[in-house]
């Protein structure tokens, strides 16, 4: 979300995209986590996540919200920026995420503000309405459509005058009182699509974090990249897993790794976990047991691994007590051999 101190209807759309992109990020990413715990029958009714649905409706929920609200201020034959600020602040005052036009400036008493999953951003309805009409000028309209490159001409196809199917009494959705689509609309319909696209996918997820503003190398500037890591929702991600069950063994590799804190070696890994928990080295309410893995918390995990580190040094002294004590007697048969032979 931009944190310029101007912002209108065009980073009012970028900021909306952000928001879908985010919740269709946090969906995936968090359900990921969801179908896992369910998969090997864990419970995690205390795991909540955060949700920026909220936000979308705000943005998009008929008939209350931004994009409705400006589409049916185009429709009044007076409509103005000014109308549709008093309808919004009406009808979203109470809403969690919309902060309504402040007191001090002109430019707070002409603007409102969304609270994103980024952090709240100020909007100023300044040209709003006219921008959401995206109207050409008619010459060039007119130029452009008479074109005799088909795909030129097919582009401005929609931008043609109001004698077509939406010239006539019908208004439809997300149109201006012309019949022509608005920008607003046009550009819900294309995100629509691309995240129906998305759904459809396997997504893999690269996040780029800036560094710093200098555009340099060598300068790392830790609190920009820990907010850009905060609005990229990777905190959240981080948050998820600390009050879920970050650690992941699969039984065999449980097994092989803590067997050695234990006397008596276990073939299972419900029993070791038992064993361990016996010992005082696995709490509880700190691990749960499930079809395939077990699922452990930081803390008794990093205990379990500084617990390893000593028994398997202990064993490493063992074998190597064992290994020294042959090799001498070997020494020693040799030796005795050889005084045995010179008598």
């Amino acid at each position: 979300s931009s944190c310029s101190s101007w912002n209108s209807f065009e980073q009012l759309c970028i900021n909306y995209c952000n928001e879908k992109l985010q919740f269709h990020f946090n969906n995936h990413i968090f359900q990921l986590e969801q179908d896992e715990y369910q998969a090997e029958g864990i419970d995690v009714s205390q795991i909540q996540f955060k949700d920026n649905q909220p936000t979308l409706d705000l943005f998009e929920k008929k008939p209350n919200g931004i994009f409705a609200t400006i589409e049916e201020e185009m429709q009044v034959p007076k409509g103005s920026d000014g109308g549709f600020l008093k309808k919004i602040t009406k009808k979203q005052e109470n809403h969690d995420n919309f902060i309504k036009p402040g007191v001090k400036t002109n430019y707070e008493r002409n603007s409102f503000s969304v609270i994103h999953y980024a952090g709240a951003v100020m909007y100023n309805v300044e040209g709003f309405l006219e921008k959401n009409r995206d109207s050409l000028v008619k010459d060039l309209n007119e130029l452009v459509s008479s074109s005799k490159i088909p795909f030129v001409s097919n582009l401005f196809k929609s931008q043609g005058g109001g004698g077509g199917k939406g010239g006539k009494g019908g208004k439809s959705r997300g149109a201006t009182r012309a019949g022509k689509k608005s920008l607003g609309g046009k550009f819900k319909a294309q995100l629509e699509l691309l995240m129906t696209k998305l759904n459809k996918t396997e997504p893999h997820f690269i996040r780029c974090v800036k560094p710093n503003d200098e555009k340099a190398g060598g300068i790392f500037t830790s609190e920009m990249v820990l907010a850009q890591l905060r609005y990229a929702g990777l905190l959240e991600v981080c948050r998820i897993r600390q009050i879920g069950y970050p650690i992941r063994k699969d039984f065999r590799d449980f097994m092989f790794r803590y067997g050695v804190l234990i006397e008596n070696p276990q073939k299972d890994a419900k029993k070791l976990c038992m064993a361990l928990e016996n010992k005082g080295l696995l709490p509880h309410s700190e691990y749960q047991v499930g079809k395939n893995k077990v699922f452990l918390r930081n803390a008794p995990f990093n205990d379990l691994e500084a617990g390893r580190e000593v028994a398997v040094k202990k064993q490493a002294i063992l074998l190597q007590r064992m290994g020294r004590g042959f090799v001498a007697r070997q020494h020693y048969r040799r030796y005795k051999k050889l005084l045995a032979d010179l008598d």
